[in-house]
């Protein structure tokens, strides 16, 4: 019994840490930057945008600062205040890089 108890609390300190990293703007932006190739080779993108994937590799790394800048500006402080709230940035830094915007 004991040793269950201390499974449950080490796997909720386990999730504890993992929602709470979740919600936090580096690890949030560190994330998006890390799927550039990724979002510059999807091709419905790069259709709907009318670019080549050099193209938007090239407005990417050219749009990073500014984007990132102008994320830190609309949800100040070091965490998002829901998960929402965090989907909402990472799909607005995400736009932003790609020139959704």
């Amino acid at each position: 019994m004991k040793y269950i108890l201390i499974l449950a609390v080490l796997i909720g300190g386990y999730y504890y840490y993992q929602k709470n990293s979740l919600l936090k703007h580096e690890h949030m932006i560190n994330i998006i930057l890390s799927k550039q190739t990724e979002m510059c080779s999807h091709q419905g993108m790069l259709d709907y945008q009318k670019m080549t994937s050099a193209e938007c590799n090239s407005q990417f790394t050219a749009s990073i600062e500014r984007c990132v800048s102008a994320l830190k500006s609309r949800y100040p402080g070091s965490k998002f205040s829901s998960k929402e709230e965090a989907d909402a940035a990472g799909s607005s830094l995400a736009n932003c890089l790609t020139g959704r915007t």
